[in-house]
Formats: C-alpha cells, sequence, structure tokens
C-alpha cells in the first residue's frame, strides 16, 4: 500500500509541475498627452474632437468625443474595436474618466497573448442625476480581445475584481460586439 501511494504521489507531481499554468500581466498605455486630429473646428462641430493616443499590439488608441461624451477606438490594419457607448447604461455623459489604459496579457507556453483591455469610465451616477444630483462615479469596463472580436466581460469598482474578470477564461460575455 505504502509503494502505490508513493508511486502516486511521483506520478502526480511530475504531472503537474510540467504542466504551465497561465501567467497574467498587465502593460499601460497613456490617455494623456495625446496628439489632436480634430478639434471640430474643420467641420463646424465644436463639440466634438478626435485624439490619436499611444498604442499597443499594433493598435492605434483614438478618443472620440461628441457632446459632452467621450470613448475609445482602437484600430489596426484588420480590426476596429469601438467601445462607443460603453456606460451609458450606467452613469448619464460617460467620459473616459482614466488616464490610462490597460492591456492584459495571458502567457502561456512562453508566447504572451492579448485576451483583455481594462478601461475606466465616468459619469454622473445615474440614480443620482434622475433626482437632480450631480454625483461623479466611475467603473472599470473589461472587454474580452480574442483577434477581431471583443465583448464585453462585466464592469468593476476595484483593480482586483477587473483583472479577476479579465483572467477568467470561462467567464461569459455579458455583450458582444463582433
Amino acid at each position: 500500500m505504502k509503494l502505490l501511494l508513493s508511486a502516486l504521489v511521483v506520478i502526480f507531481t511530475s504531472h503537474t509541475a510540467s504542466a504551465e499554468v497561465s501567467k497574467y500581466t498587465s502593460k499601460y498605455t497613456r490617455l494623456t498627452k495625446c496628439q489632436a486630429i480634430n478639434t471640430g473646428e474643420e467641420d463646424g462641430q465644436n463639440d466634438s474632437y478626435l485624439e490619436k493616443c499611444e498604442g499597443l499590439n499594433g493598435y492605434n488608441v483614438y478618443i472620440e468625443s461628441g457632446d459632452t461624451r467621450s470613448w475609445l477606438v482602437l484600430k489596426n490594419n484588420t480590426t476596429e474595436i469601438d467601445l462607443q457607448g460603453t456606460g451609458e447604461g450606467d452613469v448619464y455623459f460617460p467620459i473616459v474618466g482614466g488616464d490610462k489604459l490597460e492591456w492584459r496579457y495571458r502567457t502561456l507556453n512562453g508566447r504572451e497573448e492579448l485576451v483583455a483591455l481594462i478601461l475606466r469610465i465616468a459619469g454622473n451616477e445615474r440614480e443620482a442625476y434622475e433626482k437632480g444630483i450631480s454625483k461623479s462615479t466611475s467603473f472599470l469596463y473589461v472587454f474580452r480581445i480574442h483577434g477581431d472580436k471583443y465583448c464585453l466581460l462585466d464592469k468593476a469598482k476595484t483593480n482586483d475584481l477587473a483583472h479577476r474578470f479579465s483572467d477568467n477564461p470561462n467567464l461569459k460575455c455579458k455583450a458582444y460586439y463582433k
């Protein structure tokens, strides 16, 4: 019996040691000090603008604005990820509310893969606004990225919870975009 238990322990530990566990890391790009592309003056739309910000993974990152709302658009040679409307069900007049965009990566078998974006959106708290009270709030929106497809996983108030959403490959999307 002791021999059988010893053999099982050796088999189990050698098997688990050889299986690589996914490791998740983050990289950040600034959403400040971006280059103005269109200030709205050229087309008479003084309430709109377009800025190009730093990107990663071949994506160009743009902040677009219309009236008092702002959102991100990411573009590369084959994909456009348009996040217009993010937060509109949660806050009034949503804006890009952070100074950085978090790019979440999974490393497996030595290969790094972009799996999620985490973006802070701020605005007026919906319930307070409906009562005529101006009260700011913000959420971290977590988007799963897979090639040219993306979806909203969930929203979070804390970075820790946002990371738990982004790092869970079994979490189902709440809203699909492409």
